[in-house]
Order: structure tokens, then sequence, then C-alpha cells
């Protein structure tokens, strides 16, 4: 059993193993005797108020089972209430096809499906205020963000009309057999980290004309060949993470919208088929490395009525009394 604490009174989540505990036993007893072992003198009605969370609930559902190919996660164990998938609830659990969650799950780390290679459907009882499922694909409840799409749900991906960021580790990991194609709505804001990562089936993309953030390792491709072969910047991109797009196979010249302030550290890593940059005159952060392993690129330039760098016998330098940062 452990139990994580916020403060002398909280407990915001008690992680319990399922092989410890019989069907005969009482939560919160082994609860208070721990907190007791531990030298926590707090009370039963403390911990009620405390808005109890098990992270990793006893398995009573095939919560646990490595090999459990469907799995319902329970609203309640023990009489406490179940209102959270932790880091690990299902990662790597490769068997695993579909899994519903219940109307009082209201916080899901969003690395918890990682690994779950052959997962094809996520489910959520209708009556959940904070998420719902669309087509097998978990989203929070206004359609603003999509949490996590299985990477065996499908080929191909239409961003909803509602749709303002995609979420951190949305679609990571979906190789060469998960969503190939994708169409970005306008109103998207912000692609999250490592959204993309390994998604080694997209080879072009097209940016909305709302995108203001890449997010770190979005687009992140480690493949020897590269994936990523063809992209169309929007105007208004702000930010492009670190690693944002490592091993990209851009090709020959390469250039980016005027509104680019940031690029961050290894964005263009071993991004080997580029052979001329050019940095938008808005730059204002370069992070370090940011082309390492990029051993194709023979010129860079900068793009006119730049004021905080300056290109000088193809060499990157900070413009005296700009306002640029580089590392």
């Amino acid at each position: 059993l452990q139990v994580k604490k916020l403060g002398a009174d909280k407990i915001i989540s008690i992680n319990f193993d399922a092989d410890a505990i019989d069907e005969e036993s009482n939560i919160m007893d082994i609860v208070m005797k721990t907190l007791d072992i531990m030298g926590n003198k707090i009370s039963e009605k403390a911990i009620e108020k405390s808005d109890l969370v098990l992270t990793v609930p006893s398995d009573k559902a095939g919560l646990l089972d490595i090999e459990s190919v469907s799995v319902v996660v329970p609203s309640s164990i023990g009489g406490y209430t179940v209102a959270s998938l932790g880091e690990t609830a299902f990662q790597s659990r490769i068997y695993l096809v579909d899994v519903t969650l219940p109307s009082t799950i209201k916080n899901i780390h969003r690395q918890a499906f990682l690994g779950a290679r052959m997962l094809t459907t996520i489910n959520v009882d209708a009556s959940n205020p904070y998420f719902k499922a669309e087509d097998g694909i978990l989203y929070t409840k206004d359609m603003k963000e999509i949490v996590y799409c299985p990477p065996k749900n499908r080929t191909s991906y239409s961003c909803p009309a509602s749709l303002e960021k995609i979420g951190d580790y949305a679609f990571y990991g979906h190789k060469n057999s998960g969503v190939s194609t994708i169409t970005f709505n306008e109103g998207l804001k912000e692609i999250g980290t490592k959204s993309f990562y390994e998604n080694t089936g997209l080879t072009t993309l097209r940016f909305p004309s709302t995108l203001r953030k890449i997010g770190n390792g979005a687009f992140n491709c480690i493949t020897a060949s590269g994936c990523i072969q063809k992209v169309e910047f929007n105007d208004g991109l702000e930010v492009i993470g670190d690693s944002a797009f490592v091993g990209a196979y851009f090709k020959d010249k390469f250039s980016l919208p005027s509104s680019v302030k940031e690029i961050g550290s290894y964005a263009f890593a071993n991004c080997t088929a580029i052979t001329d940059f050019e940095f938008p005159k808005s730059l204002e952060t370069l992070g370090g490395n940011a082309f390492a392993g990029a051993t194709g690129i023979l010129r860079i330039t900068i793009e006119e009525g730049a004021t905080n760098f300056v290109v000088k016998n193809n060499l990157l330098y900070l413009s005296r009394g700009g306002k640029g940062y580089g590392t």
C-alpha cells in the first residue's frame, strides 16, 4: 500500500497491491492501520473529506491481469470512489483491446495507456461530466481536447470542429500501423507534448491558420529513414518545441513562417535532407543543438527585417542591441 499526501490532512491518492488484498478485506481498516504505522494521526472523517483516489484499484474486474482483453473499470471499490487513472494504469497492456471508464473518473494521466499497442476502443459512461468517447476515442467532455486515440482505432483521423488541443501523448507510438493521415481543424491552437511521437506512418502535415504552438517531441520520429516529408506551416505559429521534428525528412530548402518566435533545443535534429535553411525574422529564441545531426545543411539565411539575429558568412549571430536569446 502506498499513500501520497498533500498537507497535514489531505490524502491525494492511495495505491493498492491487488494480490495483497483479499475479498474480505476492509480497505478503510487497511488505510487507517497504514497511516498509524506512518505516524499520521488522521481521522477516518478526514479521509472521507479528502476525495479518496484509488489510482490502482483492487483487481476484482481484471484490472491488473496482464492478459485481459476487455476491462470495465468499476466506479467504486470497497465503498470508495474510483476517480483517477494513474500514470501506469494500463501501460504496456499488450493484449488489451477495449476499456470502459465509469462516470466517476475525473482525472486521467496522459500516459495511462502508453504501450497498449492492441488497444482499439475506449468507452466512457455517458453521465461522466469530465470525459466522453466518440467512435472509441477519448476526449474531454467539451470536445476541446483529444486525450487519447487508441493505436488500433483507425488509420485516418479528422479533428472535430470544436478541438483546440491535441493532447499530450494523444497519438503516441502509433508507429506505422495507426493514424497515417490527419486533417487538422481550423480552431486548433496547440499540438501537445509527444502527441505524435514515433508515429512513423505520417508523411504529410498541413497546419491550420489558428495553430500557435507545437509541443516538445510532438512529431519526433526516431527512424533511420525519417517519416514526415512534407509540412505546410501556418502564418501565426509562434512556438516549435524541443525535439519537435527530430528525424523528419524535409528536403532541400526549408523555411518557417514569419510569426515563429521560438525554436526549441534539438527541434530539427537529424533532419539530414535539409540543404538550405531560412530563419524567420520574428525569431527571439533558438534552443541549443536545434540542428544537431542535420548534416545536409550547406547554407543558412535569415528573413529580411530580422532584429534579434543576423547571419554573416553562413553563421547565425545575436544582433547587437537585439532581444534574441540563443543557447
